[in-house]
């Protein structure tokens, strides 16, 4: 897995859409067609169909997930929402429109008929105005004032000291680094826990709204950040708090517009 791992998960999404895209296909060929004929040549172009509808949805999921670690909805949620459903309406679209001249060249011999610009492609557009919806409303479920976050409340990380274990909540993790070919947790208390899973896993179960992927090597949270100082290269150097005082954590210049909004997200 990359640093790009989406912070948040949108399950059930995956679930919802191996069900819809085959119902939005469906509702199409209602549209689009008045006399729908059973037969093996309409089965196969619902199925064609269909699967350019799974691909066109799997990369608006995708750039949704990469925008995650770009543009943090929760730190400029308008500017992500403008953005967002601009690049994943043009990438989703352009890529039905070429999908089908392509078809169309090679099973007629000629480009796709004038409706499925006047019809298809308007009925189209407006289900990724509708996909879009799904994701951010999905998003925005999970940070519903005084909504608990299920992870943070009754997961958060169960750690081992010894023969011991026990529950550690978000308010108690300050960061997470790797060293010495482990995942190290830094708790509130000053102790070091070590970890099984990789940096990427870790980060799925932490909440992106109070903890930030500094850089490959770190997770850091909200309350560990007393401040950052900009280097010339574009990198920040974060001042942590105690007791973080001496670990030396840094942003890459590429994610430091993302940290500043996430570190003050009503500035």
């Amino acid at each position: 897995m990359t640093e790009e791992k989406h912070q948040i998960s949108y399950a059930p999404d995956i679930k919802i859409f191996l069900i819809l895209i085959p119902l939005i296909s469906a509702f199409n060929y209602y549209l689009t067609y008045s006399n729908i004929a059973l037969d093996s040549f309409t089965l196969i172009r619902f199925s064609v169909d269909t699967l350019q509808g799974f691909i066109a949805w799997w990369i608006v999921r995708s750039l949704i997930i990469w925008l995650d670690s770009k543009i943090p909805f929760l730190g400029a949620p308008v500017k992500r929402t403008i953005i967002q459903v601009l690049l994943t309406t043009v990438c989703g679209l352009g890529f039905i429109i070429l999908s089908t001249e392509l078809l169309s060249l090679l099973v007629y011999g000629k480009p796709a008929i004038q409706s499925f610009y006047t019809l298809d492609v308007l009925i189209i557009l407006i289900w990724f105005f509708v996909i879009n919806g799904i994701y951010i409303g999905l998003l925005l479920f999970k940070h519903l004032p005084g909504k608990a976050d299920p992870r943070k409340e009754s997961e958060g990380i169960m750690v081992s000291k010894g023969k011991k274990k026990r529950l550690l909540l978000a308010d108690e993790i300050l960061a997470l680094s790797i060293g010495a070919g482990y995942v190290e947790l830094h708790a509130v208390s000053g102790e070091k826990y070590f970890l099984d899973h990789s940096l990427d896993h870790w980060q799925e179960k932490l909440s992106q709204n109070d903890f930030f992927r500094a850089n490959r090597k770190s997770i850091v949270s909200r309350k560990a950040v007393a401040g950052f100082e900009s280097k010339e290269n574009g990198k920040l150097m974060l001042e942590l708090s105690d007791p973080l005082q001496d670990l030396e954590l840094g942003v890459s210049r590429a994610k430091a517009p993302s940290f500043k909004r996430w570190f003050r997200p009503n500035s």
